[in-house]
This record gives structure tokens, C-alpha cells and sequence, in this order.
């Protein structure tokens, strides 16, 4: 979906990420220039527009679809204006398309980096493929033929990776506890975790990591 999709009177929800928390504010699309913008219905707080102009959060627009998965446009630009006669109103820019949006936890980046994890009490170390992450979790694949583990089960994996476009490079520990299993056609066991402390700078790395893949979409280095 693009954004110039969008019609007038349609709910929609701004979303912002503040470290490892979301929070959402509904607000509704009021018009649909052409171009890669539409305003939206202002949202006040004591008398005042609430600003969403801040280098330390991330600005997010759901959409909810009857009968359908909601679709959520990443990393919008939102600019509070005031028009000649008073009103204000929110323009909302994003020339990237919308995904689907699951949900039920917070957006999923795509990883598939190989390492090592420690399952239960067991410390050997495991080789595995870090499936996604998120905020709030992440998967592990384990190859066919390996135990099989069960939920609650603790769990630490390191996810280091260095991105070449940006020369960065990132290394993080991931505690989490398994809370959904999955078996694929092919054998392989798909174990969901929920991270049960904070990462520091995983936040940042899923930005970057979602940046480079809108823009590889696009065709831009």
C-alpha cells in the first residue's frame, strides 16, 4: 500500500518507539493531497498539538483494514502545522510502501545469521540461525534431527553482525525464554522467545536494518 492510498476520514494510529517501549495515538486522516504526504487530525495534551519531531523516537503509521492483516508504514516523518485561519493538523510523509503488521508483538526484523546458543541448563554451546528479532523477541532455528526443546526453557545467543554499508558493527546478548515452537515441512524446528531484559542498541540496529532493506526494495545503494 502507498501512502497516497489512504482516504479521508480513515482511522489510522501514529506510533512511536521510545527505547524499548511503543505507544500509540489514534488520530484519523482529514486530506489526501497528491504526493507522498496526507494530514492528518491534530492530537492535543493540555491545551497543547503534541510534536513528533524528536531525534529520539521513531514514528511509525498503522492502518487498519477490514477483514485483513493492519499494514503500518515504518519510519514516517510527522510535522505539526498551522494553517492562515488557526487549524492545526498533522502532515504525514513517506514516499516507502506499507507492510503487514502482525499484532501480536512488535515488528519483526528478518536476521538469518548463523551462531551458537545455550539451551536450559544444559551450557553446551548449539549451532543454530537466528531467524527475527524484535523489542520484545526473537526466533532460533534448530536443524533437523537436534532435541527438542520445551517452553520456558531459558536461553542465551549472541547476535553479532557487521553491516558493510554503514561499517558498523554489532554485537548483542540475547536472553529470552522460549514461548512457541514450530516444526517446518523440511524438519527444522522454529523456536519463538520472548527477551526477558533490555538490549542496548537493538533498537538502533533494527532502524538500520529496516532502513537498508526499504532502500535495497527501492533500488538505492
Amino acid at each position: 500500500m502507498q501512502l497516497e492510498e489512504l482516504e479521508r476520514g480513515q482511522s489510522v494510529l501514529i506510533q512511536v518507539v521510545i527505547d524499548a517501549t511503543q505507544h500509540e495515538f489514534p488520530t484519523e486522516i482529514i486530506e489526501t493531497p497528491k504526493g507522498q504526504y496526507v494530514l492528518a487530525a491534530p492530537i492535543f495534551k493540555a491545551g497543547k498539538i503534541i510534536s513528533f519531531q524528536s531525534e529520539k523516537i521513531i514514528t511509525n503509521l498503522i492502518v487498519n483494514i477490514p477483514n485483513a492483516k493492519p499494514h503500518i508504514f515504518f519510519h514516517v516523518k510527522i510535522r505539526a502545522l498551522k494553517t492562515s485561519n488557526g487549524q492545526y493538523m498533522y502532515q504525514i510523509i513517506t514516499d516507502s510502501p506499507s507492510r503487514e503488521f502482525n499484532r501480536r508483538g512488535a515488528f519483526r526484523c528478518y536476521i538469518g545469521l548463523d551462531t551458537s546458543i545455550r539451551i536450559g541448563a544444559d551450557h553446551k554451546a548449539l549451532e543454530t540461525t537466528i531467524k527475527d528479532v524484535s523489542l520484545s523477541g526473537f526466533s532460533f532455528v534448530m536443524p533437523y534431527g537436534t532435541d527438542s526443546y520445551n517452553l520456558d526453557e531459558p536461553v542465551h545467543t549472541v547476535l553479532n553482525e557487521f553491516i558493510n554499508e554503514k561499517k558498523m558493527r554489532f554485537s548483542m546478548h540475547l536472553f529470552g525464554v522460549i514461548v512457541r515452537k514450530e516444526e517446518l515441512d523440511n524438519g527444522n524446528t522454529v523456536y519463538g522467545c520472548r527477551l526477558t531484559s533490555p538490549v542496548a542498541g537493538l533498537e538502533k540496529y533494527i532502524m538500520l536494518k529496516e532502513r537498508l532493506s526499504i532502500a535495497k526494495s527501492r533500488g538505492k545503494n
